[in-house]
């Protein structure tokens, strides 16, 4: 524990941020000369706008790199998956036919006979069909 030292400390307070209560700033210890609260702050702004914000440029890198950790990840999930069913078809060939078919049928049941899209056909049926939306849905 330190004895008769002390350092200077001031403290902005905002109500406004909805982020930040307050921030700190220590005063050196060589500015012994007094300064006006509005000078002080103003240094403290100025501090806080020479912070080295991240740049445009590095978020396109993130992204390139979060593009190609994707683009491996689907490659090898792709892969692998094709290895698992040449396996399955010759390890249990009607079993894994019958468990594709049964995906692939219950995948085209839960798109077309769920809760949210009953609603879109009712809305079809009073107003009639919107040919955007049909042809983008078509499309993907």
């Amino acid at each position: 524990m330190l004895r008769g030292y002390q350092r200077k400390l001031v403290m902005i307070r905002t109500a406004e941020s909805k982020i930040f209560e307050s921030a700190f700033f220590i005063l050196r210890a060589s500015s012994a000369e007094k300064r006006s609260e509005v000078e002080m702050v103003a240094e403290a702004g100025r501090i806080i706008a020479e912070c080295n914000l991240p740049k445009r440029k590095k978020r396109i890198a993130d992204f390139g790199h979060i593009m190609a950790a994707a683009g491996i990840g689907f490659l090898l999930g792709l892969f692998g998956f094709s290895k698992l069913l040449t396996y399955l078809f010759s390890v249990a060939r009607h079993t894994t036919y019958s468990l594709i078919v049964g995906l692939s049928l219950g995948s085209i049941g839960a798109m077309f006979l769920n809760g949210d899209i009953i609603e879109v056909y009712a809305k079809w049926s009073v107003n009639g069909v919107n040919i955007t939306d049909l042809a983008i849905g078509l499309l993907l």
